[in-house]
């Protein structure tokens, strides 16, 4: 605050700091969903106050259909028009109906073009198992997360590749952030980086699988997530190594 005057865009930057364990992983957009949907749902605030809170900008809100397109959206009255806008499978087409992403529109009207263009949107939001370990920095360790059901590979809804839902991915990482929040470290405890132990320098995708699926059942009762919310950023105690190789 300056002479009483709220600076927004710092303010802006001190929020983004409960989100800042998604933006290694995901893209901005999706890292920082959970907080402009809170901080949109003030409505005591003006909208350009929220936006800049939870966007860091004025100029982030999303373009409508016909502003995209220049007042003139695409008319899309049947499925197949709309898939083949969407260049999406029956799979992937059947998948945004379910969630609800898209709705059929009334006898002789089209589909709402807004919806659309979200949906559009929607079916980006897809990591290849290989993508995820990029982002990881541990190769395996995303086929191992889904073969402990801790991420869901959804695959079925997209041909060609495995893939899981850069939502669900965002899901786990707060639930993972909220227990180590809630754990921490004891002050005179014996603290271990969890990348400098034997098992994770030799199976580090098995060692993370671990620890993830541990802190998520509560089971490791000290952990600590430090910033900048790397994989070699968790930190546990010595007494806990045998969690790590230990089968979930």
């Amino acid at each position: 605050m300056d002479d009483g005057i709220i600076d927004a865009e710092k303010l802006h930057e001190n929020l983004i700091e409960h989100v800042a364990h998604r933006m290694p992983y995901l893209p901005y957009e999706i890292a920082t969903m959970p907080l402009k949907k809170f901080v949109m749902a003030s409505a005591f605030l003006p909208l350009n106050i929220r936006l800049v809170l939870g966007g860091g900008s004025v100029n982030l809100n999303r373009k409508t259909a016909a502003e995209f397109y220049d007042l003139r959206p695409p008319q899309l009255a049947t499925v197949k028009e709309v898939r083949s806008f969407l260049e999406c499978s029956q799979n992937e087409w059947d998948w945004l109906l379910k969630k609800k992403y898209v709705t059929l529109p009334q006898a002789e009207h089209n589909f709402d073009a807004d919806q659309v263009m979200d949906a559009k949107s929607r079916l980006a939001m897809f990591y290849t198992f290989h993508e995820m370990d990029v982002r990881f920095g541990v190769p395996g360790l995303t086929e191992r997360l889904v073969e402990n059901k801790i991420l869901h590979d959804v695959s079925g809804y997209r041909n060609s590749y495995y893939l899981v839902d850069m939502h669900d991915v965002g899901q786990v990482l707060d639930h993972i952030r909220t227990a180590c929040i809630q754990s921490g470290l004891p002050k005179s405890s014996d603290a271990v980086r969890v990348s400098e132990t034997a098992f994770a320098k030799a199976h580090p995708e098995r060692a993370y699988a671990n620890l993830f699926g541990r802190l998520l059942d509560s089971v490791i009762p000290f952990a600590e997530w430090r910033p900048p919310y790397r994989l070699n950023d968790f930190w546990i105690t010595s007494n806990e190594l045998s969690l790590l190789s230990s089968t979930i």
